[in-house]
């Protein structure tokens, strides 16, 4: 009798290691995917996604905060098992990494104006949009698109007023009209509408068509994290 409930208890209760091993996941400071919150958590987009995705497995997370490009250097090295969150998956990458399944995809780049800028939003093109002399485009110094949204502001040089300004500053300085309209990832915008506390109904989303779709972010592992791990991860991502 004792060795038979001995057998359903071992049946009952998750055996895996992954329940019980702590894993080491490194995060960069990338708002609005991964924010520091405070006392061991991260929060953004990604960062909540990927809690959420870790506590489904049982897989107990030390966050640790480290420059991006150290994730990869760190994971090539193999050294230790470790995980970074909200990488995208390429040919290159899997030649030392082993990801999980895609648990984020990025919204693509919009563009941002005043509700009642009815110039800026005919535009449904970023090419129009920055083609367009008769408005003002608001930059931060120093600041890159990507490469494809880089090309077309070279390409079509907007008229621009550049500034010092966080993502914020930049945002409210369009609101007090200092230009027309300014360029966020689409997953900023809900952030940015929080921390500025701008009526939402006082801020219009210009959608581009010409623009590719957003990235797909997923969990990179060094090859020394077991394949268990791994199984719990992608078990407890839901589409």
């Amino acid at each position: 009798m004792i060795a038979l409930l001995a057998l359903a208890v071992t049946h009952l209760t998750p055996t895996s290691s992954a329940q019980a091993d702590v894993l080491k996941v490194m995060y960069a400071e990338q708002s609005p995917f991964t924010v520091t919150m405070g006392r061991g958590h991260v929060g953004g987009v990604v960062g909540i996604r990927a809690t959420d995705i870790l506590e489904r497995a049982g897989i107990t997370a030390n966050w640790v905060l480290m420059p991006a490009e150290r994730h990869l250097k760190i994971i090539k090295s193999n050294r230790q098992p470790v995980c970074a969150v909200g990488w995208n998956k390429t040919s290159a990458r899997s030649k030392y990494g082993v990801f999980s399944k895609n648990f984020h995809k990025d919204k693509p780049t919009i563009g941002l104006v005043r509700a009642n800028n009815e110039k800026a939003l005919r535009h449904n093109t970023l090419a129009s949009l920055l083609a367009d002399k008769t408005l003002i485009f608001g930059a931060e110094y120093g600041h890159s698109y990507g490469k494809v949204i880089d090309a077309q502001i070279k390409q079509f040089t907007p008229k621009t007023v550049k500034t010092a300004q966080d993502s914020n500053g930049l945002f409210l300085m369009m609101m007090a009209r200092r230009y027309d309209y300014i360029l966020i990832l689409g997953d900023a915008f809900k952030t940015t509408i929080d921390e500025t506390n701008i009526p939402p109904s006082d801020v219009a989303k210009v959608e581009f068509s010409d623009l590719p779709m957003g990235k797909h972010r997923a969990f990179m592992c060094s090859q020394s994290v077991s394949a268990e791990i791994i199984d719990a991860l992608n078990s407890s991502i839901i589409d």
